[in-house]
């Protein structure tokens, strides 16, 4: 039972570590696209909580619109389906060893 609890606290730290990286990442892209587009006037960057919703209605630069903000949205994505798929195989595999040894 002790491994159980172990192999959760590292699932739930990896996922928080995951998620953390990828919120450092767009903090760093959306710097650099303020600092590369703050010389036009036209053109200004929307920074809100959702980072990849479009407003195609304004010249709007979203951090999606780099190529990339798209690997950061692949790579949230997929986190967000690694982490609870790894963690199903984990118990589909260690309860019954578990329970029948």
């Amino acid at each position: 039972m002790s491994t159980w609890v172990i192999v959760c606290i590292l699932f739930v730290f990896g996922a928080l570590i995951g998620f953390a990286i990828v919120l450092y990442q767009r903090k760093q892209l959306s710097l650099v696209i303020h600092y590369l587009l703050s010389s036009f006037n036209d053109v200004k960057p929307i920074f809100s909580k959702n980072y990849f919703q479009r407003d195609f209605s304004r010249k709007v630069v979203q951090p999606t619109e780099f190529w990339y903000g798209y690997r950061l949205e692949y790579i949230d994505n997929a986190l967000r389906i690694l982490f609870p798929t790894l963690f199903l195989v984990f118990n589909i595999i260690y309860w019954p060893v578990c329970l029948y040894s």
